[in-house]
């Protein structure tokens, strides 16, 4: 995919899916803020046409805003590092790379240096709280709002052909459901830590013999 085709993509699905989600805000979501769906950034040095799709809960917290680069580019360097380390990390312990397999947190192979990283949340809305910090029954609430079908998800992975995956965050509350909205439409991807965190993608996996993927497995429907 060439890099206009893909800034024209966001800007349109971005434009199409903020009408759709215009009356649907929950009250615990700051009013002053539009809901952000995409934002993408570039790997230059990539040889590579790879594009990887992070999937997260939702955009920021409190006084967060949305992407405000040509096309919905964004400045997800740091992101896109923690992905190469996330790569690097579980190719150099294959320990760790089969479990990941064997539990299903890993499933077909990762671009190693993707050309385009795009980001995208199952909920589009910036909270005013973090979602560790967020009510059950608001996190809750969120998701359900956000529960249209078919939704900015499935038409972004059925216009991104052969892109990869990757489902990431920490609470306990959203992920269930942002793995489930990443098995249940890619064929390839990757359950991992918070991506905008730099220390985490390598505490998982030094720290593996301690990990728990029952504990982070959850069935949701």
């Amino acid at each position: 995919m060439e890099k206009s085709e893909l800034m024209n993509l966001l800007d349109a699905l971005e434009s199409k899916w903020k009408e759709r989600f215009r009356d649907a805000r929950p009250g615990c979501v700051d009013d002053a803020i539009d809901p952000v769906f995409f934002a993408w950034d570039e790997d230059s040095a990539a040889s590579s046409q790879d594009v990887v799709v992070c999937v997260g809960a939702n955009y920021g917290q409190g006084a967060e805003r949305g992407p405000t680069g040509e096309g919905r580019r964004a400045a997800l360097g740091s992101w896109m590092g923690n992905y190469r380390k996330a790569v690097e990390a579980l190719a150099a312990n294959q320990l760790a790379e089969r479990a990941w397999r064997e539990h299903g947190w890993l499933v077909g192979p990762m671009p190693k240096r993707p050309r385009y990283f795009v980001m995208t949340n199952v909920v589009p809305w910036i909270t005013r709280t973090a979602w560790t910090k967020l009510p059950e029954a608001d996190a809750r609430a969120l998701v359900e709002a956000a529960s249209l079908r078919p939704s900015h998800l499935d038409e972004l992975h059925d216009r991104l052909i052969g892109s990869f995956a990757v489902a990431h965050g920490i609470d306990e509350k959203t992920m269930p459901h942002v793995q489930v909205a990443v098995r249940h439409r890619w064929s390839s991807y990757l359950f991992y830590a918070n991506l905008s965190h730099p220390q985490q993608p390598g505490d998982w996996n030094e720290n593996q013999a301690r990990f728990s993927f029952k504990r982070w497995t959850k069935q949701v429907s």
